[in-house]
């Protein structure tokens, strides 16, 4: 039997190299969680404003019970392939600028989104398709008030709206991945928790 004696650090009373370790070894596992609820909030709340109903899908609980989450899928951020890709149906909202503006007034490639789309005045139903998750993952069904088949140059702009607005969505997902898995925010993290560390940087 023996003790041991370690000096513990707080974060900001590393040298620089240890700071940078414990830093590489808090991104590693620092994502483990769900950090895209903000930016699935974000996205329901901007889809309602543009007349987009998103679908829900059931998700299991470690508990054994289950909820429901929006009908969102993605993947990212270094492969070709990545992207998003929503289920949802759209119908043309009168006041849609209105809600925008209140929203998101600052947006304009969502403001552009919802010029298009009111120009045609159309309805559409989105599902996702295939193993992969981007925005030509994403089946498109264009329909007019009535729903009817709508004509071609209407269906491949209010297709073109939908997956515009699957970029968007990725975009927001990629740079709130960025924004969480920075040096300056974990650092931040690492201080304001007041996590302990050996001189090396490995959290206690």
């Amino acid at each position: 039997m023996r003790t041991i004696t370690t000096t513990v650090y707080k974060f900001e009373e590393l040298e620089e190299a240890a700071k940078q370790h414990a830093i590489t070894k808090y991104r590693e596992n620092g994502t483990d969680y769900q950090w895209w609820d903000y930016v699935y909030e974000n996205f329901t709340q901007v889809c309602e404003c543009l007349g987009v109903t998103l679908d829900t899908k059931t998700v299991p609980l470690c508990s054994g019970k289950t909820r429901q989450d929006p009908a969102i899928y993605f993947t990212g951020f270094s492969s070709q392939g990545d992207g998003a890709c929503f289920e949802g149906r759209y119908e043309f909202k009168k006041d849609w600028r209105e809600a925008l503006k209140g929203y998101a007034p600052k947006d304009k490639e969502l403001a552009r989104i919802g010029a298009v789309l009111a120009e045609y005045k159309a309805a559409a139903r989105t599902k996702h398709s295939g193993h992969y998750y981007h925005k030509y993952s994403m089946m498109v069904e264009v329909f007019d008030s009535e729903g009817n088949e709508t004509t071609s140059d209407v269906d491949s702009a209010v297709t073109e709206c939908m997956r515009d607005l699957a970029d968007w969505l990725y975009r927001s997902l990629e740079r709130s991945y960025e924004d969480q898995t920075s040096d300056e925010y974990i650092s931040e993290i690492l201080t304001i928790n007041e996590y302990e560390f050996t001189k090396g940087g490995v959290m206690i």
